[in-house]
């Protein structure tokens, strides 16, 4: 490993990150109705207590559409208290403005909830993570995605989203741009333009670039894609870099960089300073 200035470090160690705490943020976006079918969610969290959420991991849920509401905070994985806490957050009274039904996915701030959510696990203890249920449509709010990006970056917090397969495949189509042939041989002129960035792939850059990603499922098949994401949360690999290998006072990043072909996707979630035990 090198840093900033090109001194070569080696790590003291290297582990997975196995049955570490984890402070989790579950963060449902509630603000589109038309493609969630969250009626089973309380259940299919509830399902992963033992096997991928363990007894030392803590969990904080929101809901977010006209408000954002939080139901736990900082809670144990318990069976009846993730159905309640899932409850909880999608019946509460200003959820959706006071209507039955999402009711704000136009203005719906996205990045900004994300934002909170960070915030709210910057001094959590043990390995930082959110779990975003969402379509990764953003409607506005203060701040955009590169600004949350180096946010969450910088209090170590990795971000991983689950999209309803049909919202992701809603997204991924496009036209193309429709074209026409003049008598010239080879000549061609194009009179529709090509699609606008669409913020959901905004959502899979933020993801990645915290050392997350974005997978997609069909609500028959969400609980093994959390389970899924859970998975790879605790088989990530932890390096202890040594202290003085950093200046005091300076900004630091961290790249991962490969040698040679490799069929691997590797990013960093962040630094965090070790506490002695």
């Amino acid at each position: 490993m090198k840093t900033a200035n090109g001194t070569q470090i080696t790590p003291l160690s290297m582990r997975r990150e196995g049955e570490d705490p984890l402070s989790l943020v579950i963060l449902i976006d509630a603000s589109r109705d038309s493609f969630h079918d969250l009626a089973k969610l309380g259940d299919e969290f509830a399902g992963l207590v033992g096997s991928q959420l363990l007894p030392k991991d803590r969990i904080t849920m929101y809901a977010a559409d006209c408000t954002m509401t939080r139901s736990m905070n900082n809670g144990v994985p318990d069976a009846a208290a993730l159905r309640k806490g899932v409850s909880d957050a999608m019946t509460f009274p200003t959820l959706h403005g006071g209507k039955d039904h999402s009711a704000c996915g136009k203005t719906f701030p996205l990045w900004d909830d994300i934002a909170v959510a960070v915030a709210g696990l910057s001094h959590a203890p043990g390995r930082r993570a959110i779990l975003l249920i969402s379509s990764g449509e953003s409607g506005g709010g203060k701040y955009d995605w590169l600004a949350v990006e180096q946010y969450a970056f910088d209090q170590g917090v990795a971000i991983f989203g689950l999209r309803d397969k049909r919202q992701a495949d809603a997204d991924d189509f496009s036209r193309n741009s429709l074209t026409t042939t003049h008598g010239t041989p080879g000549a061609t002129s194009s009179f529709a333009p090509p699609p606008a960035a669409r913020s959901v792939n905004n959502l899979e850059l933020l993801c990645a670039n915290d050392g997350g990603l974005t997978l997609s499922s069909a609500p028959e098949f969400r609980r093994d894609g959390i389970a899924g994401i859970l998975f790879l949360i605790r088989n990530r690999f932890i390096l202890t870099i040594p202290k003085d290998a950093y200046q005091v006072g300076t900004t630091h990043g961290v790249k991962v960089t490969q040698t040679g072909a490799s069929p691997y996707f590797m990013t960093a979630t962040g630094a965090l300073e070790a506490t002695a035990k």
